[in-house]
């Protein structure tokens, strides 16, 4: 399952059953083992865990990671009986190679991608995580900085566009296509 098809899947788990309903206390993993195969407990647990570790990812990478292996080994200690559970039990799990991957850019600082892109231009997965942190830090910078955030996407744009892109076509494709898009956006989010 892609990384995107992953993020979807853990914001569908964090959304679906919490929209329009009361907010009750989040079960234990005590009440949830006793019984895994009542979806909704299941479910209201997972979001739980999800919207917990999803709040930590920025602000406290330490925190979150802690929160991400506390809820892998709580995963990985249910064993629902029930299909659907299952099925659910299986989603969430696929969800959480999503959050390691958040949580290692989160850990991650735009000048150690960047020393990795230079050692390995042609990394698809390496250019694809140093632009997605780059897009997040000037997101952020953006709003306190416009000028300094246009100038660092400037910065950026040199960089990719110096690296020599021969060895692997798709490298090339993601910094032609992909870096605009997400830079040009960024970008038109500073404008005043």
């Amino acid at each position: 399952m892609r990384p995107t098809s992953l993020a979807l899947v853990a914001l569908a788990l964090v959304a679906a059953q919490t929209f329009g309903q009361e907010t009750k206390p989040a079960p234990t993993y005590d009440q949830v083992k006793q019984d895994p195969d009542n979806k909704d407990t299941l479910n209201a647990f997972i979001v739980d865990n999800l919207r917990a570790v999803s709040g930590m990812l920025r602000t406290n990478p330490t925190g979150a990671e802690k929160k991400l292996a506390e809820f892998q080994k709580s995963l990985d200690g249910l064993a629902p009986k029930a299909d659907d559970a299952k099925q659910m039990l299986d989603r969430a799990k696929n969800a959480l190679k999503f959050y390691h991957e958040q949580l290692e850019l989160a850990k991650s600082t735009l000048g150690e991608l960047q020393e990795k892109v230079k050692a390995a231009p042609d990394d698809v997965a390496t250019i694809n995580r140093y632009i997605s942190k780059l897009t997040t830090e000037m997101q952020v910078l953006a709003r306190s900085d416009a000028a300094e955030a246009n100038k660092q996407i400037a910065s950026a744009r040199e960089f990719l566009g110096g690296l020599n892109m021969k060895a692997v076509p798709a490298a090339k494709t993601v910094i032609e296509r992909g870096l605009p898009a997400y830079l040009d956006w960024v970008a038109s989010e500073t404008r005043p």
